[in-house]
């Protein structure tokens, strides 16, 4: 017999391991929990061992699964590695992805579809194999379009990229629509100056509507001057008053440009900024 006040030496030799020591503290204080009955050794050791031995299974297993999760983990990155040094070699390098894709559909957890989403779009983009890369930003997009996540604003602002490049005006405008709206509410105010000036370029077939969201984009960056910013925005002002056959403001806004003009500015901004010298110039002339 087990009292309160004792327990055999084999009993706790038997249990050593168990995670369940405080019922030898309810014992000794002559207390014994409502859901143990304390009458038989026999019945106390049955009770506890088969716990011990599903803690210790269910230990184990959590042990198997977590060295599985890095071998995946490791795999998956492994390809990456691989598909990233076969860039110049688009089939090989989508074989090494379709194979990250395999084990990621055996993990099948959020975490690991965002990171292959994540890891797939870069190299889709250096091989500039658009169409996956596109496929690659709208799947990694769907875990994040309804967060408040940085990650959600950088995917918009590469989609808008993307389908400016595409000449799909409509779908990038609908992109930065969503970031003119989301940093309305912000103080970051050269990133909103930014995506009103992307929504601009969409109106290529209404240059009124994108000459007013320029000018709004040009108010904006008051609040925290971007001479960069600043100068792509009055050249494309420029660029719009020269398309409304307006060459005396078009000429102002480009002379506010060339201020602007160091040796570190943009190399493309410059190079449009003298194409639309020239154009400003052979509609003087015409004029004449």
């Amino acid at each position: 017999m087990v009292t309160q006040n004792k327990i055999s030496q084999d009993f706790i030799i038997n249990c050593y391991g168990c995670h369940l020591f405080y019922i030898f503290i309810f014992i000794n204080n002559q207390q014994s929990p409502p859901y143990v009955q304390i009458s038989k050794t026999n019945n106390l050791y049955f009770f506890l061992f088969p716990i011990f031995l599903n803690a210790k299974t269910d230990f184990n297993g959590f042990i198997n699964n977590l060295s599985d999760t890095k071998q995946n983990d490791r795999a998956i990155q492994d390809y990456f590695s691989l598909a990233n040094k076969k860039i110049n070699q688009p089939e090989e390098a989508k074989k090494l992805i379709n194979e990250a894709k395999k084990i990621t559909q055996k993990i099948d957890s959020k975490n690991a579809w965002i990171k292959f989403y994540y890891e797939a779009g870069k190299i889709y983009s250096s091989m500039n194999a658009l169409d996956l890369f596109s496929d690659a930003l709208l799947n990694e997009y769907q875990f994040y379009k309804d967060t408040n996540l940085q990650r959600r604003y950088l995917i918009e602002s590469e989609l808008g990229v993307l389908y400016a490049n595409l000449k799909d005006e409509k779908t990038a405008a609908f992109y930065f629509e969503k970031l003119v709206q989301h940093y309305a509410t912000t103080d970051q105010y050269v990133r909103y100056a930014l995506a009103i000036s992307n929504l601009a370029g969409q109106y290529s077939t209404n240059p009124k509507k994108a000459l007013e969201l320029y000018s709004q984009s040009l108010e904006v960056l008051k609040k925290k001057p971007n001479d960069e910013l600043k100068l792509i925005l009055l050249t494309n002002i420029g660029k719009i008053y020269l398309q409304l056959n307006q060459p005396a403001k078009a000429l102002d806004y480009l002379n506010k440009a060339r201020i602007l003009v160091t040796s570190k500015s943009d190399k493309d901004v410059v190079a449009i900024f003298i194409t639309l010298k020239f154009i400003w110039k052979i509609m003087i002339v015409q004029m004449l």
